[in-house]
């Protein structure tokens, strides 16, 4: 959320509900719009207008996600939330039970084919194409990171592939996005990241804007800030 409108509101949601579920990556860890936390409001309001309209809204000083500003009892994350999650929520909510997917990555529930090591030292950009077979599955395609493709499976939390064979973007045979959040609470995705490109002889030196691309969709809870004029 960014203005104090959209935070009024939510306090009043919170007063009056029983259960607060959070959906989508947006409201649970402020998605693509909190990517302006890089800039001060003042920045991006004089980015965008020539002059500033009286008519808007007051905002906060950053982005922020809902559970810093109110009590979320469950959340249900993915750009968009898969409709499975949704569904096994609203079940559990209905028998009084509580909801979350569990804590692992996609690596985890990933079918693709590993040897621990890149094709090469360096990242691929994003127009080159996979090396993979169209008519056979999935496991027998090496893994989308060891071919030196920017995927951010090791530090995004399962759950967009439901019942399917694989993670969305990987049944798509591209990287990861990321659009899932952290595998964790409190998780340093950045510095994981980073290791794990480490572990199998991957540079992050050729990586356009890290800061950007590893906080693309979790820029709230302080993770995205402007930097110091220099």
């Amino acid at each position: 959320m960014r203005t104090e409108e959209q935070k009024e509101i939510l306090q009043k949601i919170r007063e009056k509900c029983k259960t607060l579920v959070a959906l989508g990556t947006c409201a649970i860890n402020g998605g693509i719009p909190a990517m302006t936390n890089m800039w001060k409001g003042e920045e991006i309001l004089n980015a965008i207008y020539s002059s500033l309209p009286s008519e808007v809204p007051a905002w906060l000083d950053r982005v922020y996600a809902i559970d810093e500003i109110a009590k979320v009892d469950i959340y249900i994350p993915g750009c968009p939330p898969h409709p499975q999650n949704i569904n096994e929520a609203i079940n559990a909510l209905l028998k009084g039970e509580t909801w979350s997917l569990p804590e692992r990555s996609v690596c985890d529930s990933c079918p693709t084919r590993r040897e621990k090591k890149a094709s090469s030292g360096t990242t691929k950009r994003f127009f080159e194409n996979l090396t993979f077979s169209p008519e056979e599955s999935l496991d027998t395609m090496r893994c989308v990171m060891e071919q030196g493709f920017i995927c951010l499976g090791p530090v995004t939390r399962a759950g967009c592939r439901g019942d399917s064979d694989a993670p969305r973007c990987i049944r798509a045979r591209v990287g990861c996005r990321g659009c899932f959040g952290p595998i964790r609470k409190g998780a340093k995705p950045m510095v994981d990241m980073m290791s794990a490109w480490s572990s199998i002889g991957l540079s992050p030196q050729g990586v356009p804007d890290r800061r950007a691309l590893l906080n693309r969709f979790i820029g709230a809870h302080n993770n995205l800030r402007p930097l110091p004029k220099r």
